[in-house]
């Protein structure tokens, strides 16, 4: 008898008792995990991370002009989870997701995000009413800006995604390396109120009695140019000496990662 962790999809969709549902769910099932054993292989665990957080994906076809049918990946996500879905991420997914893709009959050609819609209880009146008159639970300092996108777990500290993690390991090793006469504190997404407007920077760090935010920018972020220069603003004039942006399409290596640090808490310690 085959172990549940040996089993395969295949197997499952060899039965001759699957109904044309089934087949269909198991077949869009093996091409999502395929996909995300795929990025895992090649060294992205980053986007495998994200792709364990789809709920559910099916394939559609979508007649357009000229009688032409393009085939449509569409991904469900958990409400708490789809603002991590950028559209450099949909891209990535759709790229890895066209790579393992075994029909032969069709080319996946977009990619659509929609928010899971759970199943509606009888008594939902009751259920709504109780999650909205609880207090928010807390996490890190002084959570509220985007305390349910949290998935991630390091040292009992809370992340958004697989890269802060990765940013916050080499952080600390800096950290481990510094003299006892250094000191350089780690905070990953501090909550943090100025001017009537709440912010939650991806680290705050603070070296030598200085300090400065370090945010990591994705490959959609030129949209948001205008907002973070107002923002930036704000926080200079509340008393942060550098505000620090990492580009992350534009890192190749640890090492380049290690030698942004470095820049930062330099310039800091001469700020």
């Amino acid at each position: 008898m085959t172990s549940p962790e040996h089993e395969t999809i295949d197997s499952i969709l060899a039965s001759d008792e699957l109904s044309d549902d089934e087949k269909t769910r198991w077949r869009n099932e093996k091409l999502l995990g395929s996909a995300a054993l795929l990025a895992q292989r090649r060294g992205r665990d980053d986007l495998a991370s994200d792709i364990l957080m789809v709920s559910k994906l099916n394939v559609e076809w979508v007649t357009q002009e000229w009688d032409d049918r393009d085939a449509i990946a569409i991904i469900e996500v958990e409400t708490e989870n789809i603002t991590r879905f950028t559209d450099q991420l949909l891209t990535d997914i759709l790229e890895t997701l066209k790579s393992v893709d075994q029909n032969d009959d069709r080319d996946l050609t977009q990619i659509v995000l929609k928010e899971r819609v759970p199943p509606v209880p009888l008594n939902w009146r009751e259920l709504v009413q109780q999650a909205i008159s609880e207090p928010p639970k807390a996490n890190n300092q002084g959570r509220s800006v985007r305390h349910n996108v949290k998935r991630f777990e390091e040292d009992g500290l809370q992340f958004s995604n697989a890269l802060e993690v990765r940013f916050y390991g080499l952080l600390k090793e800096k950290q481990e390396s510094l003299p006892e006469t250094e000191s350089l504190s780690i905070f990953p997404l501090p909550a943090q109120r100025i001017v009537g407007r709440n912010f939650e920077p991806d680290f705050l760090v603070v070296y030598e009695g200085r300090a400065a935010i370090i945010e990591l920018d994705g490959g959609n972020h030129s949209r948001r140019v205008a907002a973070d220069q107002s923002r930036d603003r704000l926080m200079k004039n509340a008393g942060f000496r550098l505000i620090e942006r990492l580009a992350v399409e534009d890192v190749q290596s640890a090492d380049e990662v290690r030698a942004f640090i470095d820049s930062v808490l330099k310039r800091l310690a001469k700020s």
